[in-house]
């Protein structure tokens, strides 16, 4: 049983967030520097218009790359998305499916719920790879099984619904790829 254990984004989601707030900081204290060393040569129009655009996007990111996570405790899981919590019940719980957005938590009597702190790539989706977001799908099926007195596999995906999970994703990408391929050869005979 789960006690207390917390999942957040992975290390390299982290410092890459990181990264951004610190360019969205270190824009505004460079104008700001500059404002104060040379007056004349930066004026307040273009301070306010760095900080205007750098802190929403330092906010933002701080927002979606730090702040999600999935908190399981002996009683609930805890759901914190980047602009809203979610407590759910481990008996509400249905199903639990690592997705591209994140773990789906489908619930009974409610809206499926999206954590955002773990995501599987289409990429690994597609080919059938098992990655952390698996692990953690698991590992709260594994919990939501015992609060229940069911199995986890009753939470996870059937092989053969994971088949299918695995052809969408296949027809999705390739949707896409088509896509980036013929904008590009529009573009090319357009000259552009």
């Amino acid at each position: 049983m789960i006690e207390n254990t917390e999942w957040s984004v992975s290390s390299l989601g982290r410092a890459t967030g990181w990264a951004f707030v610190a360019l969205s900081v270190g824009a505004i204290a460079g104008v700001s520097i500059g404002g104060l060393v040379a007056p004349h040569a930066v004026p307040l129009a273009a301070l306010l218009v760095v900080a205007g655009i750098a802190a929403p996007f330092g906010w933002a990111f701080y927002r979606v790359t730090i702040v999600p996570a999935i908190i399981a405790t002996r009683q609930d899981l805890l759901i914190i998305n980047p602009y809203k919590r979610y407590t759910v019940s481990w008996s509400e719980i249905e199903r639990i499916v690592p997705g591209y957005y994140g773990l789906r938590i489908s619930r009974r009597g409610a809206a499926d719920v999206v954590a955002w702190a773990v995501q599987k790539s289409n990429w690994a989706q597609w080919r059938g790879k098992h990655v952390r977001a698996d692990e953690v799908a698991h590992a709260l099926a594994l919990q939501a099984a015992a609060a229940t007195n069911s199995t986890s596999e009753a939470f996870e995906l059937s092989p053969s619904e994971e088949m299918v999970t695995r052809r969408a994703t296949g027809r999705a990408m390739a949707f896409g790829a088509t896509l980036i391929l013929v904008t590009a050869v529009i573009r090319i005979m357009l000259g552009r």
